[in-house]
């Protein structure tokens, strides 16, 4: 019989007898659970959609109802619905390892998800305010990225809380989730600089994010129950360009420490090109044209 280590690799082929292989395995064994765990959501993404690796978790998520939809397991009814099911655990369970809290509340802001209206504010401002390079890397342009943060989890707008109770938006901040690590991103207006505001906001999510588990899923063996395991912390990894010299003073304040400047390789994806890890630094997988080597600093969130 085939190992199952292999049959996991399979659900990822188009090949009708790999296929197959699959789908008999599902009918005759009783205890599925080995196949079940050796089913990496990401991996599913990658290799059944033909994506990059090193996705942020908001886009596999994106792209889990397209795995459920795929031609290829129309023909295999077990393996379209053990697929289906390890989804909907991934959704139930592990989904809720890369997502805090809808708001947050410090001494002058009020940090709540972003909506539509926050989008037209800050497109406002942000298209004539030539700092924003600093924020967008992406291939994207700068609409399409802030319009991006309605259906983004952990994208936050950034509210001034003032006296009469009302709130002004100043900015927006917004939690990265990687497999391996958080990041964050953020963008004050300028007229709201210098006053404290990103240093604040800052600190209240890398205070709700440094010790919040990681969660994985193990399937036991009482009625196709999942159930939740805590696997350990995800370290806070930040990477601003070098000539931002705020941003960089920014996170030594709040206890980042330099582990060096990015090293480099370049693969081209659709025109543009994505950073790598070498060695045993961290992967941090976004789409930048070619030419940008080096002009990154890495940043480790260091607890005292």
């Amino acid at each position: 019989m085939t190992d199952v280590t292999e049959l996991a690799k399979y659900i990822f082929s188009s090949d009708n007898d790999k296929l197959s292989a699959v789908e008999n395995y599902l009918k005759t064994e009783k205890d599925k659970s080995k196949l079940w765990n050796l089913i990496d959501i990401e991996a599913l993404v990658v290799n059944c959609l033909n994506m990059s690796e090193g996705l942020p978790h908001w886009l596999i998520v994106d792209c889990l109802d397209k795995i459920e939809d795929l031609p290829k397991f129309e023909n295999y009814p077990l393996l379209k619905k053990f697929i289906s099911k390890r989804i909907k655990a991934y959704k139930d369970v592990e989904d809720l390892k890369y997502r805090i809290s809808p708001d947050f509340y410090t001494e002058r802001l009020w940090i709540c998800d972003f909506d539509c209206v926050d989008f037209i504010f800050i497109y406002d401002v942000a298209k004539d305010d030539p700092t924003f390079k600093y924020f967008n890397l992406s291939p994207s342009s700068d609409e399409e990225l802030l319009k991006s943060f309605e259906y983004t989890p952990n994208a936050y707008a950034i509210h001034l809380r003032c006296p009469d109770g009302k709130s002004k938006l100043i900015g927006f901040i917004c939690v990265n989730a990687y497999k391996d690590f958080w990041s964050f991103d953020y963008y004050i207006m300028p007229e709201y600089r210098r006053k404290g505001f990103a240093k604040e906001a800052c600190k209240c999510i890398i205070e709700n994010i440094k010790n919040k588990k990681i969660k994985s899923v193990e399937w036991t063996k009482y009625n196709d129950v999942y159930r939740r395991v805590s696997i350990g912390n995800k370290p806070i990894i930040d990477r601003p360009l070098k000539e931002n010299v705020a941003s960089c003073k920014l996170l030594e304040s709040l206890g980042l420490v330099k582990i060096g400047y990015e090293s480099v390789e370049w693969t081209k994806y659709e025109d543009f090109y994505r950073r790598v890890s070498i060695g045993n630094k961290p992967i941090i997988n976004d789409c930048f044209k070619e030419g940008d080597e080096d002009k990154f600093v890495l940043y480790k969130y260091i607890e005292n």
